[in-house]
């Protein structure tokens, strides 16, 4: 046995052994109060689910607690289907060498993987013999994959667990108030990340989007507006590869409104005019592939700058600003540490 490791041998009471497992480092100190941790859970279908892989290391770590998007410690839990085996392995909180677990079951690895969580969480777990343990007397001997082993499922990528975190990314956005009729048009953006995902987030957002020509009253006219914006996101609420942020954000620019000779109007002319607003977003961000995200936001805020648009010839008012205006789109963005 290599300096370091210990083995651990769990076995009920009046029963043969049943699991070996091989933990790797030291044993730290457990604390008194409860440990939070997040968990990255994947396997594929006919396998235990998030919430029975979650009940399973509560059974053990009883001091622990599930905390997404805000837990002290992350774990990445892979578990796959390989011919009449199932592989699974799992990424413990700042260690480079990933357990691996092999069965004849999904419900064997996910209760040994489990295990594997639960005494990385509490170290005192693994000098108390007495408790049951979850694998049931059927199930194989756990047996660490080598990296390079033809075995070893595909090591899942690096999942960001803190620290400061970039984000990039472009989409669509709909603007409505602004302008007589809605805008459309495209948006681009970057975002710094204090605290990994959850964590407070401030993003710069350029946008550009048009009514295309649209007819008015006894005219025609259109309206291109410009803006960038600055976000400031306090937090975000995580559960899985789900995220839910809310913004505070201002945003400046111009917006150009083009009279058009149609109709009964007589003289048309362009003006461009300064665009000032406040308000609040929400966006819904789905993470793809451990690095990409798809989000969905909306939002509305008040126009500081709000001037009404008129025909000269004949005279008629085309439109003036709404005391509140609306906001809506999508957009795609990677990850960048």
């Amino acid at each position: 046995m290599s300096s370091g490791e210990i083995a651990l041998v769990v076995r009920p009471r009046m029963a043969p052994p049943i699991v070996v497992l091989g933990l790797c480092g030291g044993i730290e100190t457990a604390l008194a109060a409860p440990i939070g941790y997040d968990l990255d859970y994947r396997a594929d279908e006919g396998c235990l689910d998030h919430a029975g892989f979650v009940a399973q290391i509560a059974a053990r770590a009883r001091d622990a607690e599930h905390a997404p998007g805000r837990g002290e410690q992350m774990f990445v839990v892979r578990i796959i289907r390989s011919g009449e085996e199932w592989q699974g392995q799992v990424e413990l909180w700042q260690d480079e060498s990933p357990r691996g677990v092999t069965g004849a079951t999904c419900d064997s690895v996910a209760k040994a993987l489990a295990l594997i969580v639960a005494v990385a969480l509490d170290p005192t777990i693994a000098l108390d013999l007495s408790q049951p343990p979850s694998v049931p007397s059927d199930a194989p001997l756990p047996r660490a994959l080598e990296p390079d082993s033809d075995n070893a499922p595909e090591r899942v990528p690096e999942v960001p667990r803190g620290g400061t975190m970039g984000l990039f990314g472009a989409g669509g956005v709909v603007s409505s108030g602004p302008a007589p009729r809605t805008l459309y048009g495209a948006h681009l953006f970057g975002e710094l990340g204090v605290d990994g995902r959850a964590g407070p987030g401030f993003r710069a957002t350029i946008s550009r989007a048009s009514t295309g020509v649209r007819t008015l009253g006894s005219g025609a006219a259109r309206f291109v507006l410009t803006t960038g914006r600055f976000d400031a996101c306090p937090a975000a609420i995580q559960t899985g590869d789900l995220l839910l942020t809310g913004c505070a954000s201002v945003e400046g620019g111009v917006i150009q409104a083009e009279g058009l000779a149609r109709g009964d109007l007589q003289s048309p002319d362009s003006v461009t005019r300064p665009w000032f607003e406040l308000g609040v977003a929400t966006r819904f961000s789905w993470v793809l592939a451990d690095r990409y995200r798809l989000e969905l936001f909306g939002g509305a805020a008040a126009p500081l700058t709000r001037r009404a648009y008129v025909f000269e010839n004949p005279r008629e008012v085309v439109h003036e600003p709404p005391l509140l205006v609306g906001r809506a789109g999508f957009g795609f963005s990677a990850e960048t540490r």
